[in-house]
């Protein structure tokens, strides 16, 4: 302890003081993750032409195990005819790693289309059901207006 100071229980916080800003920055940055890796971002990148980009965007490892169900996951893509790409094998045989160009095939377009159009059902059920569900509670609120006016003249609240 110098000067009555006790140094020893101080502790200094690195992480600023919670504002809107900085909560507006923590939340942007969480939207800039990764997407996640599955049938359709894999077709959706080899459509764009940057498979192996979004594929090492998540592991820089090589050899992790995820990495290497994330390529199976492309070649099983690649045998069911949606994809077109070639593997370069380790001496299990299992996939290390894409050959150069990667590409959908028109199997594959037609298959995210029908994913995506999948989507677009669940989407606009969902948002019905949301519009559904603020006029039913726009209704109740103005019944039980009605209903708390008429009650109040019935007995001279009013």
């Amino acid at each position: 302890m110098i000067d009555n100071k006790d140094t020893a229980n101080s502790e200094t916080s690195t992480s600023p003081p919670l504002t809107y800003r900085n909560w507006f920055k923590w939340f942007a940055g969480r939207l800039r993750h990764p997407l996640p890796v599955n049938i359709e971002t894999i077709l959706k990148s080899a459509k764009k032409g940057t498979l192996e980009q979004f594929l090492t965007a998540h592991y820089s490892v090589y050899y992790d195990q995820t990495w290497r169900a994330h390529l199976r996951l492309c070649q099983d893509l690649v045998e069911a005819g949606y994809l077109k790409a070639e593997f370069e094998k380790d001496s299990d045989g299992g996939p290390i790693f894409l050959k150069p160009d990667p590409r959908i095939t028109i199997a594959g377009h037609e298959y995210l289309e029908r994913i995506r159009q999948g989507k677009l059902w669940w989407q606009f059920l969902i948002w019905s059901i949301i519009f559904l569900s603020g006029m039913l509670s726009s209704f109740i609120s103005e019944s039980l207006r009605l209903f708390f006016d008429v009650y109040a003249k019935k007995h001279g609240l009013q």
